[in-house]
Parts: structure tokens; C-alpha cells; sequence
């Protein structure tokens, strides 16, 4: 007899596309969290709620489930309550979140890549600064998080490792730099798993192939992009993540727009609408 399915499935669930049991499993642990579910159980049905959110680009769910995860945690005794709220609220902020968010969020990254030597959160670093235009610190936090990959400093999993890569993947193409993003291409391609996936934060962070079209634009290497742009549209679309959709159509449409590509005018309008529909702010919503 095969062992029951449970919550630990989920991200192989969606992974695989099945999105209707994925989804049942959350409903079904949130509907046993509330009816009788301690604290620690409500928490967790609140982390999967809220990836659901994010997912869905459902965003005022999903700022009310990271307040909910935090208050939960809190409840539950969990000493990484304020961790898992920013872990979530990480991505609500890079992709909806107003200027103040954005810095309040820059001073929560530093004091957890510092304050606790955390290597995860100084790739999320990284990251943050490319997509504010502090080049000069994201290179130093690219070369600072490489290096202590390089000496050994690895991460507890696998699943780290890959989350690590994929930030500073998009960091270093949002700089524009074509040396790192060589160094960071050799990593990425060790990368098996085709969709990133937080088990510890609960969210999706999407293809694994966004990130290699990413590096492959940044290196000109444009049938290699553009083969990658549309395997990570393709996989964003099947697991129903519309936020990821814009997002990579957005970035595919500024590389063709660079070429001259007639493509492009299509991937932008897209992108533009689900932005706009989806209510992201920055420039993917046409917004400064």
C-alpha cells in the first residue's frame, strides 16, 4: 500500500503540474488547522495559504497570510517567527511592495545576512539591491556570497543551495555584468530540479529556466535565452503562477526589445496587462 499523501508533497505536486491536489491538501490541512489545530498547525496552514496567494498573485491574501504566519508563529513559541514573516514577506515587497517596503525590507536583509552570517539571506541581499539600483552593493554582496560558496560555506540543503544560485542568477542579470553571470552560469547548470521551490518559506519561486534565460541574455547568448524564456513561460503558466508569467515576459520582452525583435511588442503588452491586473508595482506595471 503506498504511504498516505500528506503536506510534505506538496511542492513534487506542484512541480508535476497537479495543482488541484496540491491545492485540495492545503484546503484539507487548513480545514482540520481550524477545527482543531494548535498553533504550530494553524501556522503551517498559513505559510501554504499564503504561497497559494502568491502564487495566484492574489496579493492582499497574501499580506494578510504573512501577518497571520507571524502572529501564528508567535503563538506556537516558534523561535523563527520573525524569519518565516520575512521570508514571505520577501517577495510580496519585491514584486508589490511600495518604496518604504522596499527599504524597510533592504534593512531586514542586512540585519539577518549580518547579524546571523546567513548566506541564504545574503543571496536575498544581493538580489534586493540589484532591483533597487545599488549596483555597487549587490556586486559586493554577489562576490562576498560566491566566495564563502567557494571556501566551503555551503548550505544546510540542496533546496538552499539552489535558492542561493537562482538569487544571485537574477541579481547579477539585473546589473548587467557579464563576468559574473559566466561564474554563476556554471552553477546554475549543476541545478537538476526544474522548479524552485522555498520548503522553509513556503513559496514558489519558479523555473529554473528563467534564471538560466537570465544569465544566457546577460552573455548574449540569445538562442540559448530565448529557448529558456519560453520553457519558464510554459512552466509558470502550467502551474498557474501569473505573477511569474508577467515577470518572465516582462524580462524576455526587454531582451528582445534590445535586438530589435518584433516578438517583443506582444511579450510587453502581456506582461503589462497581467502587471496591471495583478496590481504589481515598479516597472513591469509601467510604473517609476
Amino acid at each position: 500500500m503506498a504511504p498516505p499523501v500528506t503536506t510534505n508533497d506538496i511542492p513534487t505536486l506542484i512541480r508535476a503540474g497537479r495543482l488541484q491536489d496540491a491545492d485540495r491538501l492545503i484546503a484539507d490541512q487548513r480545514g482540520r488547522a481550524e477545527t482543531h489545530g494548535a498553533a504550530g498547525d494553524r501556522r503551517d496552514a498559513a505559510l501554504w495559504s499564503t504561497m497559494q496567494a502568491l502564487r495566484d498573485g492574489r496579493i492582499e491574501d497574501a499580506r494578510a497570510g504573512t501577518l497571520d504566519v507571524r502572529n501564528l508563529s508567535q503563538e506556537a513559541g516558534d523561535a523563527r517567527a520573525a524569519d518565516r514573516f520575512w521570508g514571505q514577506q520577501f517577495w510580496v515587497v519585491l514584486d508589490w511592495g511600495n518604496d518604504a517596503e522596499r527599504y524597510e525590507l533592504l534593512d531586514q536583509c542586512r540585519e539577518r545576512a549580518y547579524g546571523h552570517d546567513d548566506v541564504p539571506w545574503r543571496s536575498a541581499l544581493t538580489l534586493l539591491c540589484s532591483r533597487l539600483g545599488r549596483t555597487d552593493e549587490a556586486v559586493r554582496e554577489f562576490d562576498a556570497t560566491t566566495a564563502r560558496l567557494d571556501k566551503g560555506g555551503q548550505p544546510a540543503t540542496d533546496a538552499d543551495r539552489v535558492g542561493i544560485v537562482t538569487n544571485l542568477a537574477e541579481a547579477v542579470a539585473v546589473i548587467g555584468d557579464p563576468v559574473r553571470a559566466g561564474a554563476i552560469q556554471r552553477r546554475l547548470n549543476s541545478v537538476a530540479e526544474p522548479l524552485v521551490f522555498d520548503s522553509h518559506m513556503c513559496v514558489v519561486r519558479g523555473a529554473v529556466a528563467r534564471h538560466q534565460a537570465l544569465v544566457a541574455a546577460t552573455l548574449q547568448q540569445w538562442p540559448d535565452a530565448d529557448r529558456a524564456f519560453q520553457a519558464a513561460v510554459d512552466n509558470h503558466r502550467s502551474i498557474g503562477a501569473l505573477p511569474l508569467v508577467a515577470r518572465t515576459l516582462y524580462e524576455w520582452g526587454l531582451t528582445l526589445t534590445s535586438r530589435g525583435d518584433p516578438r517583443a511588442w506582444d511579450h510587453l503588452t502581456e506582461s503589462s496587462s497581467l502587471a496591471r491586473g495583478l496590481h504589481m508595482t515598479g516597472p513591469i506595471a509601467g510604473m517609476s
